[in-house]
């Protein structure tokens, strides 16, 4: 049983150099250790760390009076935040349409800067149905921020509530993230958070299929 990645398997893994066996072991040794994770993180550059962008605002969520002005946007609530930055649901005003708007909180360190735009750079590269799309980016009284595509579904945290999904259902739901994320890998781009609350979903009224995975 490994009990850290050395540099040397970690150079492996990012190379696509390490045999076959020990990749599955490596594989499942980085869902279990933050430690080894972080060591991988590092070694990479920093890539698109999303709150989920439908999730119900939470208790203590900033007021509509708090909302942010930001030029050709109307901001309409908070989704969710995280330790870097907030993130709203707004309208674009040209085109007409709903959209994601992440915006850089202040106070941060002058790297959460660079970090910001470095996400927005890594997701505006992936072109990939299951991928979210970057529409624009700017800077509004010194707090960068951008747009994104807005997923009305939810994420799949909450439909999943601890229980299994129907096989068919999630067989198909596995292998649109897995193309989604290979295509990420191709790119040279390393999620580094994938779970049930980072998988957006679209609401789909046809067929008998309420959602599909983004």
């Amino acid at each position: 049983m490994i009990t850290h990645l050395c540099d040397e398997q970690i150079r492996r893994l990012l190379g696509a150099t390490l045999p076959d066996d020990e990749l599955l072991e490596a594989d499942a040794h980085l869902w279990q250790c933050p430690d080894c994770r972080d060591a991988l993180q590092r070694r990479t550059e920093p890539t698109p760390d999303l709150p989920p962008l439908a999730a119900p605002r939470s208790e203590g969520a900033a007021p509509q009076s708090a909302l942010p002005a930001v030029p050709g946007y109307e901001v309409l609530g908070e989704l969710g935040r995280g330790g870097m930055a907030v993130v709203y649901q707004a309208r674009q005003l040209r085109p007409n349409r709903v959209v994601a708007l992440k915006v850089l909180q202040t106070g941060l360190p002058a790297d959460a800067r660079r970090r910001f735009g470095a996400e927005s750079e890594a997701l505006a590269r992936l072109r990939h149905p299951g991928i979210v799309q970057v529409y624009e980016a700017g800077e509004n009284d010194g707090r960068p921020y951008f747009s994104l595509e807005f997923c009305g579904g939810g994420s799949l945290a909450p439909k999943l509530a601890g229980a299994p999904m129907e096989p068919r259902r999630a067989a198909a739901l596995v292998e649109a993230v897995a193309r989604a994320v290979g295509a990420a890998h191709r790119a040279g781009i390393i999620h580094r958070d994938l779970k049930p609350a980072n998988i957006l979903l679209h609401p789909v009224h046809h067929g008998g299929i309420e959602d599909t995975e983004r």
